[in-house]
């Protein structure tokens, strides 16, 4: 029996037949179709579901387990058909060193696992499955294909996720206040640490609780984002969002045109010398995309970027004439490195003509006209002007600011050479642009080729 089936995605034609045939193969060589173990990204196994239809139900859910390519716990003999058409070198084969995501969901169902699983399975076995239409915001473009990612990663983007999911706050809150409760001489930092090490499991264990309780007290999406996203993620070389169209930097190399460049205006803790406790304060972080990926909560996809940073200590300078350059090789931030891919802004980074080292920032105010997600609908964007710099900070500009557009996108296949001599913004005022020149045109001034 062909298997290749099982690196397809979930909602694909070929999946979907794929699951229908295991489910046959198991009616056929399983003697009680009763109880039937489970090899799905969560049972794993490990777990009985009850009968074929809810075997299938669990398969076409969370998907198959796909480091399970003999299947002798489903009447198969071993040496029977194990060599598969499955390639060990395969991208979508979990390898020795990526089943500690395996390994790490299989013992948390240690214990009172049976109650639990049979709990969330419940509350969430009648949820739409939305890989598709829960897509949220964006769409992959180009590379498109499932990677693993190890557990420090999982761990990371997770947190990174839950961190910025309005409906998560509440807990994100009530853990920290716990925290503070039970250790009153502990200061900001050292909170700030522990919650990012324990919110995971906490979470996941608040959220079962109060499953077992009133199945009613916690939506659908946090039930998702509580279980956490599959340990195979939709990889992606470029993708369309917030109006922009981003590559990783990778792809960027490949292409003439730059869309790898991305910012952000962050809150984070920032503490001096002098201060025994950090302070909250808006940060703008400059860097370049090298990862986009979707996770797979099951029931919705989310978009990251996980991006090289610079570091803005040393790596960010803000000219008296107003231009912002950045050392591009003087990367930070590396424990903290994914973001929303709804929260990005693009920039460009062109390369000072003085010194190398350096690149200059231009802003981006670029939305493609024409943006359209895949059902065809108009993307809401928000093309209001970009904001410059953060708050409370050496970066930082006074509020009321009011930016041109000095860019107007129609179509992500055409480009422009635009001078970034004109993003003056020292004071309140700005030179007028250059005029825009033609790609055969030559100019000694310092240019870069843009995407719009």
């Amino acid at each position: 029996m062909d298997r290749n089936w099982v690196k397809a995605d979930r909602m694909s034609e070929v999946y979907k037949k794929g699951v229908i045939e295991f489910c046959k193969y198991t009616s056929e060589h399983v003697k009680d179709t009763r109880f039937i173990l489970c090899p799905c990204k969560k049972c794993l196994n490990v777990l009985e579901v009850d009968g074929l239809a809810k075997l299938e139900e669990h398969l076409r859910i969370h998907g198959i387990d796909k480091t399970y390519t003999c299947w002798t716990r489903h009447g198969e003999k071993k040496g029977e058909h194990c060599s598969s058409n499955l390639n060990s070198n395969d991208p979508f084969i979990h390898r020795e060193d990526n089943n500690v995501m395996v390994d790490s969901d299989a013992s948390n169902y240690s214990g009172d696992r049976d109650n639990i699983s049979n709990v969330m399975n419940e509350e969430l076995h009648d949820h739409p499955d939305m890989s598709e239409s829960g897509r949220l915001h964006g769409e992959g473009v180009t590379g498109g294909q499932q990677v693993a990612i190890d557990s420090a990663q999982w761990h990371r983007v997770h947190l990174s996720v839950l961190h910025n999911t309005v409906d998560v706050v509440p807990f994100v809150d009530l853990h920290k206040e716990s925290i503070i409760a039970e250790n009153p001489e502990k200061g900001a930092n050292w909170i700030e640490v522990e919650h990012n090490r324990t919110f995971i499991d906490w979470f996941k264990n608040y959220v079962t609780n109060e499953l077992m309780q009133n199945s009613e007290s916690i939506s659908d999406r946090v039930k998702w984002l509580s279980r956490g996203p599959d340990s195979f993620v939709y990889s992606y070389k470029c993708y369309l969002i917030n109006g922009y169209t981003f590559y990783t930097r990778e792809h960027d190399a490949t292409n003439t045109m730059q869309n790898s460049g991305v910012s952000i205006t962050a809150t984070a803790l920032h503490q001096s010398n002098h201060d025994e406790d950090p302070i909250l304060a808006k940060t703008t972080y400059f860097g370049r995309i090298a990862n986009i990926w979707e996770l797979d909560y099951v029931g919705f996809r989310m978009p990251v970027f996980d991006c090289d940073w610079v570091n803005n200590v040393g790596g960010v300078h803000v000219e008296d004439s107003g231009f912002i350059r950045v050392d591009l090789a003087k990367i930070g931030y590396k424990d903290d490195s994914f973001i929303m891919a709804t929260q990005a802004q693009q920039v460009f980074y062109v390369t000072d003509p003085v010194d190398k080292k350096w690149s200059i920032v231009v802003m981006s105010n670029k939305l493609n006209n024409n943006y359209q997600v895949s059902d065809g609908v108009d993307e809401e964007v928000d093309n209001i002007d970009d904001p410059f710099f953060g708050e409370n900070i050496p970066i930082s500009m006074e509020d009321g600011d009011d930016f041109e557009y000095f860019y107007s996108r129609n179509d992500h296949d055409e480009g422009e050479y635009v001078n970034p001599e004109f993003y003056n913004v020292h004071g309140h005022k700005r030179s007028k642009p250059n005029k825009k020149r033609k790609r055969n045109s030559k100019s000694k001034k310092c240019m870069y080729y843009i995407s719009f």
